[in-house]
C-alpha cells in the first residue's frame, strides 16, 4: 500500500512524500522509488531513496519517499507516478495518489517553465481512481487559467459587495467582472486588494443594472471564469456604516478581520 502525504508544485518541480508499506506485514520495505512513466509506453526511470525514513502508518512499519520531479526536462505527454517498493527480491509497484492524506486538496496544480511566463503542464489527480498524473503539453487536458477560487462575497448594504479571492500565484494577476459567463470583451477592471498571502479583496459596486455575476481572473498565461457566489449580508454597526466599510477603501487588517470571522482560510496547498 501506498499514500501520498504531500505534494507541492513550484514552476516545473512537483515535489512529493509518500509512504510504502504492506498491508499485514510488520517490516517495511527494504527500498523504495518514485517511477515516473510516460502512459502506454515503457519509457520510465526511478528515483531510488538513498536515507528513507522509517515510519510508523496505521499501525505498521513503512518506508516514507521524499522526491522532486522536474517536468521541464519531461517531453510531451501524460506520465504516471507510482511507487516503487522492495521486500528482498520481490518488487511491487503502486499508483500514488488513490491513498492519501486528509490535508490533500484534489486539484489541479499549474506547471510552468523556468521563468514562470509559459505554461508547460499541469499535475493532476486522474478521473475515478484519483491517482496522480503530469500532463505535459497538455495533450489530455485543456489548459487551465490561474489557480485562483472565490471563497465566498459580502454585501455591505449600501450597493458594494466585497468578493474574497484566494490565488497561489500572484504573478501579474488580474481580475475583471462580467455580465454573461463566456466573459467576452474588456469587462470592468476591479483592483485585487492584498490581505495577506494568497488573499486578495475586490470590492465591487452595483449599478442600477444586473448584478455582475462573474469574475475573469488572468495572469500574462492563461484565463479562468469564476462564478461570483451570492452575497452574505453584513449587519451594520451602532456607529454607522458596515464593518466592512474599510475594505472597500482597501483596508487589509479589516478583510483580514472578516475572513477570520466567517473562518475562511486560505486553502492548503
Amino acid at each position: 500500500m501506498v499514500r501520498l502525504e504531500s505534494l507541492a508544485v513550484e514552476g516545473s518541480r512537483a515535489r512529493l512524500v509518500a509512504s510504502a508499506r504492506v498491508k499485514g506485514c510488520m517490516a517495511p520495505p527494504d527500498a523504495v522509488a518514485l517511477r515516473v512513466q510516460r502512459r502506454g509506453t515503457e519509457d520510465w526511470s526511478d528515483q531510488w531513496a538513498g536515507e528513507a525514513r522509517e515510519i510508523l502508518r496505521d499501525g505498521s512499519r513503512a518506508l516514507e519517499l521524499r522526491a522532486e520531479i522536474d517536468a521541464d526536462r519531461l517531453e510531451k505527454g501524460v506520465w504516471d507516478i507510482s511507487v516503487v517498493h522492495r521486500y528482498g527480491s520481490e518488487e511491487l509497484v503502486n499508483r500514488l495518489g488513490r491513498l492519501r492524506s486528509e490535508e490533500i486538496i484534489e486539484r489541479r496544480h499549474r506547471l510552468t517553465d523556468g521563468t514562470g511566463q509559459r505554461e508547460i503542464g499541469t499535475v493532476y489527480y486522474t478521473q475515478g481512481f484519483g491517482n496522480v498524473s503530469l500532463d505535459i503539453g497538455y495533450t489530455l487536458l485543456e489548459r487551465s487559467g490561474p489557480d485562483a477560487r472565490v471563497l465566498t462575497t459580502l454585501s455591505t448594504g449600501t450597493g458594494h459587495r466585497v468578493v474574497l479571492l484566494a490565488a497561489d500565484s500572484t504573478h501579474s494577476l488580474r481580475a475583471s467582472v462580467h455580465a454573461d459567463e463566456a466573459a467576452g470583451g474588456d469587462g470592468e477592471p476591479v483592483p485585487l486588494i492584498p490581505a495577506g498571502e494568497g488573499l486578495f479583496a475586490l470590492s465591487l459596486q452595483d449599478g442600477s443594472g444586473r448584478e455582475t455575476r462573474w469574475l475573469k481572473v488572468e495572469d500574462d498565461i492563461g484565463h479562468v471564469v469564476l462564478t461570483i457566489p451570492e452575497a452574505v449580508s453584513i449587519p451594520r454597526t451602532q456607529v454607522g456604516g458596515s464593518v466592512l466599510s474599510a475594505a472597500a477603501d482597501g483596508g487589509k487588517r479589516t478583510v483580514r478581520a472578516i475572513a477570520r470571522r466567517l473562518g475562511v482560510r486560505r486553502p492548503r496547498r
